[in-house]
């Protein structure tokens, strides 16, 4: 007969083993993009540049745990605010941390399937890999009067519409680039 601490001992272990196979699935499966957050002193310096305004949408591609889109609606109250994130752990903190803010949705999904047309601010902070793959949704999103941030890199044969270094730099960024007609 098993005893309560044998149980324990088993649900423990399990409990392990279920959180290293979600890690595994993580690391091989949702590919290579790391998670780097930025500082909030980092999305306070751009939001700040960006002039944001009610009733404005932006996304987060590839979102980590929300922190943009919350520091977004800090800085414009009537912002809607959309996240997108592949990965299980920080899609999960995303959706926790921002419970309580009715205009921030976030969505679990691998961003090159999202469409970033109806949005009027696309803010990427990924490699530049994953930027190049998503250049021609930018490209459409910019031809449509919407504006693209990215953080630290920027896609091949984009030329940006301003290019900053960033006051606050972070150990992974020191620049980042806008892109509009």
């Amino acid at each position: 007969m098993i005893d309560f601490s044998q149980y324990l001992m088993l649900f423990i272990v399990s409990t392990i083993l279920a959180g290293f196979c979600v890690l595994a699935y993580d690391k091989i499966i949702v590919g290579k993009v790391p998670y780097k957050l930025l500082q909030e002193e980092t999305i306070q310096e751009i939001l700040s540049c960006l002039q944001l305004e009610p009733k404005q949408t932006i996304v987060d591609l590839g979102c980590g745990d929300g922190r943009v889109l919350i520091e977004a609606v800090r800085l414009q109250p009537k912002l809607k605010c959309i996240g997108v994130e592949k990965a299980i752990f920080p899609y999960l903190l995303a959706r926790y941390k921002t419970k309580n803010y009715k205009n921030i949705k976030i969505y679990r999904k691998d961003v090159r399937q999202y469409d970033i047309t109806k949005s009027d601010i696309v803010f990427a902070y990924l490699l530049p890999s994953l930027l190049n793959d998503l250049a021609p949704n930018f490209r459409q999103s910019i031809s449509n009067d919407n504006q693209l941030v990215t953080v630290q890199y920027k896609p091949n044969d984009f030329d940006p519409s301003l290019e900053c270094k960033l006051k606050n730099k972070s150990e992974f960024a020191d620049r980042w680039y806008l892109y509009h007609n």
